[in-house]
């Protein structure tokens, strides 16, 4: 048995684990995202009342650029309490959203700020422990901080590309 031709089999195998590697950790952070949303789906509901909404401009860091939100102040009852809260959506970074981008275009903020005057009703989930932390229920494609499309896109490539990589050097006869 020759040793010539192991170099680009070692080369292989071990790019091909740290990609298994990069689809692991893809995939472990959908279910901690897929978890979180769980976790909100079960929050008390209650129907807010939007005080006032708007897109927010903010500065990005370390860079001369801006990114958009859209954010509501809202107030609801929670267990006799009035509570006086907040919601805000997925940043935004273009005016029209990318078709493979999941965060949404700063129209799309623009056009549900719109849709949402002050004193529109809003049925909300909030946090039972601390009450102003509140998600819109049934949460919004907006405010959907849990989706992970986008996520499980890179981690079935980083397989994909992990069983490539594995396969060759154990295909090809030495």
């Amino acid at each position: 048995m020759s040793n010539q031709g192991c170099g680009w089999r070692v080369i292989f195998l071990a790019l091909g684990i740290f990609a298994l590697a990069a689809s692991a950790l893809f995939l472990f952070g959908v279910a901690s995202s897929w978890w979180q949303g769980q976790t909100i789906s079960k929050w008390p509901s209650a129907n807010a009342t939007i005080q006032h909404c708007k897109v927010d401009q903010r500065k990005r860091r370390r860079v001369d650029r801006y990114v958009y939100y859209a954010i509501c102040s809202i107030s609801f009852d929670a267990n006799d309490e009035r509570v006086e809260g907040g919601i805000e959506s997925l940043p935004a970074y273009y005016e029209q959203r990318p078709s493979e981008w999941a965060n949404p275009g700063i129209s799309e903020l623009r056009a549900w700020v719109a849709q949402h005057p002050d004193g529109s009703k809003l049925a909300v989930h909030y946090d039972p422990e601390w009450h102003p932390n509140a998600m819109p229920y049934p949460t919004l494609e907006l405010f959907d901080y849990s989706r992970n499309a986008g996520t499980l896109k890179f981690a079935g490539i980083a397989a994909i590309v992990a069983a490539v990589l594995i396969g060759i050097p154990l295909a090809i006869p030495r």
